[in-house]
């Protein structure tokens, strides 16, 4: 498959685009608002190169749930679910999605944009998730499309692309943030499964959002294994005077990429609320009774 967005874009092999001429992900807006539909170009131009190879020619959703009351607080919600994901979390519940996403059944965009133009005025908004929905080739399109059916749309994200961010939010593409804190700093690396991570993008994702473009909340899956009470204190002192940060229950399901995890207990996960309530003073408990 050949584009042209500039420069001759050529998509495929191990390590995904390759271009004759380097495009700086700097430039991808400039980039792209002189384009179409570069369909697969999006996620990949806005996405740091470390993380390029994981791109997939992928433009479908895994997964469709058409009502939630779950997923985006206080809005009837439809929620949908992209297969792909940069990390590997080992407690994360959606193993297929994450590992094994090319072997998932795919779902037409028009089939899901039918159903949501039949629930126009009952549904009221659409929650993006995965794996990771910031990997996908032609997210934007598709979030415009969500837009002109009037559907508030909210990100599920782990962060890693930052960029694609700052142009949904500063493009009124998207309503709604929620991004996983993983860990503190110096346990990233281990607590999502990947060797030698370097944070700048998480980073920069935390600094866009703690600077109130769109509203948002913060949240981590709570793991014995993996989280201490000084990880607390210093995600806190991270994400001080954030919006929302939620501390959500860990459940082993029979998805997980791996099992034999402890959850904390609510005393616990009590005490762990305390101290990040010191800095974020709107944090809460999710998953707990």
């Amino acid at each position: 498959m050949a584009l042209t967005i500039g420069v001759f874009i050529k998509c495929g092999g191990a390590n995904g685009i390759r271009t004759r001429d380097l495009i700086d992900a700097n430039d991808a807006l400039s980039q792209l608002s002189y384009s179409p539909k570069p369909h697969a170009l999006y996620s990949y131009l806005f996405l740091p190169s470390t993380f390029r190879y994981f791109i997939i020619d992928n433009m479908d959703f895994s997964g469709f749930e058409k009502l939630s009351l779950l997923d985006f607080d206080h809005y009837l919600t439809a929620t949908l679910f992209y297969g792909g994901c940069p990390f590997r979390c080992p407690y994360c519940h959606n193993a297929a999605l994450v590992l094994h996403p090319e072997t998932l059944d795919k779902i037409p965009w028009e089939e899901i944009k039918n159903y949501l133009k039949k629930r126009q005025g009952c549904l009221e908004a659409v929650c993006i998730s995965g794996g990771e929905p910031t990997m996908m080739d032609d997210l934007i399109e598709k979030v415009k499309d969500l837009k002109e059916l009037g559907y508030l749309v909210k990100i599920d994200t782990n962060g890693i692309n930052p960029s694609l961010l700052k142009y949904l939010v500063s493009n009124a593409l998207v309503d709604y943030v929620a991004m996983d804190i993983k860990n503190s700093p110096d346990k990233y690396a281990k607590t999502i499964g990947l060797d030698n991570f370097k944070l700048e993008n998480i980073y920069q994702s935390v600094d866009y959002l703690l600077a109130n473009h769109v509203s948002y909340e913060f949240r981590t899956t709570v793991v014995e294994e993996f989280h201490d009470f000084n990880d607390f204190k210093i995600i806190g002192e991270w994400i001080a005077g954030a919006q929302k940060y939620y501390l959500q229950q860990y459940v082993d399901r029979d998805g997980a990429i791996s099992h034999g995890f402890t959850p904390y207990s609510k005393e616990k996960a009590l005490e762990a609320l305390k101290i990040v309530q010191e800095f974020v003073p709107n944090s809460f408990l999710r998953g707990y009774d």
